[in-house]
């Protein structure tokens, strides 16, 4: 198990803890999307603005939301319609209410129908 945490200078720490552990596995009807399917984030670690290029090659309902580490939502950067095609997004390192997180790992999803992927990102200040 890895936990990253950050303090206020901005320095990453991760942290491993090799013992055995209990989690719960949540009960989900997604696969992963498929190789013609492309995420990528950068800069990352970011500090700033985090852009995000994805690539889709079916139609349909597509959303791209960010989680910190407990799984708790916290920013859609977008939910709508897409056809197959090349995107953008960007994320500010901010919550749905505008406030700034704290820094350290969080996750992007980009789900597109019955579909996802994920990408672990760095958020330092």
């Amino acid at each position: 198990v890895r936990v990253y945490g950050c303090n206020r200078n901005g320095e990453v720490w991760e942290f491993t803890h090799i013992r055995p552990y209990v989690g719960i596995q949540e009960e989900a009807s997604y696969d992963l999307l498929s190789s013609s399917e492309i995420l990528n984030v950068y800069p990352n670690p970011f500090s700033r603005k985090l852009k995000i290029e994805y690539t889709l090659s079916d139609e349909g309902l597509s959303e791209i939301s960010i989680y910190d580490v407990s799984g708790k939502l916290i920013r859609t950067l977008s939910r709508e319609s897409q056809k197959p095609d090349y995107y953008e997004a960007f994320w500010d390192g901010r919550d749905e209410r505008e406030k700034p997180v704290p820094c350290g790992v969080y996750f992007l999803k980009l789900k597109s129908g019955d579909k996802f992927l994920t990408k672990r990102v760095i958020f330092i200040k």
